[in-house]
């Protein structure tokens, strides 16, 4: 998967204010596990100006909304488990999913969706641009 196939324009939402002004984003891109694409969020920003006003829950809300028309059957984070845990993403090792950082422990989430299979376990693996060489 090159670079250009593991972005997800339909789960790339944006939040401006009142002026027209981006103030917010999440990327997501396909990851995978096993033969399973799969949405990583990857990266959400929020100016400081506007933090704490529920930008960042509004773009979350999106970004799963979109994943979940995309019949993808989970999404996963590797980020804070107070934000995220709000929007229903639980430990990775409670799916029989591995993170690919092992060190990283409970940190790296899963929120699953409507088309969720339980046999979609093993370890995920990030698109390649985001991999280290």
């Amino acid at each position: 998967m090159t670079s250009t196939e593991a972005w997800i324009p339909a789960l790339f939402p944006v939040a401006e204010d009142e002026a027209g002004k981006l103030v917010g984003h999440v990327l997501c891109s396909w990851g995978r596990i096993g033969a399973t694409r799969v949405p990583d969020v990857s990266l959400l920003g929020v100016l400081p100006g506007h933090r704490r006003r529920g930008v960042g829950s509004a773009l979350v809300h999106d970004a799963l909304a979109a994943s979940d028309a995309l019949d993808a059957p989970l999404v996963v984070v590797l980020g804070d488990r107070d934000f995220y845990g709000r929007f229903g993403f639980r430990p990775s090792t409670d799916f029989a999913i591995a993170g690919p950082e092992p060190g990283r422990g409970d940190l790296f989430e899963v929120r699953t969706l409507a088309a969720y299979q339980p046999s979609v376990q093993g370890e995920f693996a990030y698109p390649e641009a985001f991999r280290s060489s």
